[in-house]
């Protein structure tokens, strides 16, 4: 199957670090897979890449196609 991976994360008004996993299909529509606290833990690039890496042995490496996430640092180097 060919899905996207997207992600991103936010500070949510409680001040607690949410982190949001979307699956897309190729027609398009999109499909909430996870939403996480990651408050706990610092934002290193290897711990993000542990949840990274979760999430997508979650779904089916072979099933994903692409990862798509903004542009900050920590996520780059993860």
């Amino acid at each position: 199957m060919n899905l996207t991976l997207a992600f991103d994360g936010w500070i949510s008004g409680t001040h607690r670090s949410i982190w949001n996993f979307i699956v897309m299909i190729l027609s398009r529509k999109e499909y909430l897979y996870q939403l996480s606290d990651l408050s706990e833990n610092s934002h290193t690039a290897e711990y993000l890449v542990t949840v990274i890496e979760k999430v997508i042995e979650g779904i089916g490496e072979d099933r994903i196609c692409a990862v798509v996430f903004d542009n900050v640092a920590n996520v780059r180097n993860a």
